[in-house]
């Protein structure tokens, strides 16, 4: 069966989502939710010979240094026109809208709990790209699997700390953060307690603050789903992880939450080189609990020149 393939420039995140949400997995609605995406967008879709959509790919062109990357943000094909080809064809598509756009590779995140996850591996090195690596780790746990753990009990605060509620931090409180973040590179981006605040939960979002009234650490927690919370960003100060402040600190948040009745759920990434952090999950889900646990891998095909 041969198909038609077509390519949308130009989109924007609602445009998207009013032609092409049913279409697409994993959920471009979602994902637009819980993550600053950069418009505009282009679209990849292919139509059968009864003007049916059978596969569509959302791409997201991102210009930053070092290099550009055109990130393969959704990757979807009916299921009775899967093995036919598509899914390859709609790669090479974004390959060369890559190419046009002056981008230095494609990227694409899949997840071990997902169907395609069987042949996707298979299909990259396929087509030329770099063998998938595992990345992260998503952890999903409940407040049951946590509150009755030895470790799981708010205690005083050591004196020379306080908590303040992220949303009551002070204009000159996130300027001395900035500033710091500037001039020392404080923190690794993907742990900025700035991004996504349309979505901040501001029960469980607490700031750690030493004698000096300085920030220290934070924990930002975003609402993802409407039972389901997000800690995002974790991040104490070097000279302060050793301190009781830092268990602390995520305890009384997970509580604050509860108490509140914020949701049922919360999850969490980390790096999947992270040995300590797998340690810590899994002593707080269970060893054997793999349906807490969640693999996130990356495929990336580094290309040059321009069609």
């Amino acid at each position: 069966m041969s198909y038609q393939y077509n390519v949308y420039r130009n989109l924007s995140t609602q445009e998207v989502i009013q032609k092409f949400e049913p279409y697409t997995f994993p959920s471009f609605r979602q994902k637009s939710k819980v993550r600053n995406l950069r418009e505009p967008f282009f679209v990849v879709e292919a139509v059968s010979k009864a003007n049916e959509k059978v596969g569509v790919s959302v791409l997201e062109l991102v210009y930053a240094s070092p290099h550009n990357v055109l990130k393969v943000l959704s990757l979807w094909v009916a299921e009775e026109h899967r093995r036919r080809g598509i899914a390859s064809n709609i790669l090479r598509i974004a390959e060369k809208i890559a190419l046009n756009n002056q981008i230095n590779y494609l990227n694409i995140i899949f997840q071990d709990n997902w169907e395609s996850f069987k042949w996707m591996p298979t299909l990259l090195q396929k087509l030329g790209w770099n063998k998938p690596e595992k990345r992260t780790i998503l952890v999903k746990l409940a407040y049951t699997q946590v509150c009755n753990l030895p470790w799981f009990k708010l205690q005083e605060y050591p004196a020379m700390f306080k908590v303040v509620p992220w949303v009551e931090l002070s204009q000159a409180d996130y300027d001395y953060i900035r500033e710091k973040q500037k001039n020392e590179n404080w923190y690794s981006e993907e742990l900025s307690p700035f991004q996504l605040p349309h979505i901040l939960e501001p029960l469980g979002s607490l700031a750690l603050k030493n004698q000096e009234d300085k920030v220290v650490g934070w924990l930002i927690v975003h609402k993802v789903a409407k039972r389901t919370v997000q800690f995002t960003s974790y991040f104490i100060d070097k000279a302060y992880r050793e301190t009781p402040a830092t268990f602390n600190l995520l305890v009384d948040s997970i509580e604050r939450m509860y108490k509140a009745d914020v949701g049922d759920d919360a999850i969490f990434m980390f790096n999947a080189e992270n040995e300590k952090m797998m340690f810590f999950a899994k002593a707080i889900a269970g060893e054997h609990n793999r349906g807490a646990f969640t693999e996130v891998w990356v495929g990336q095909k580094w290309i040059q020149g321009q069609i």
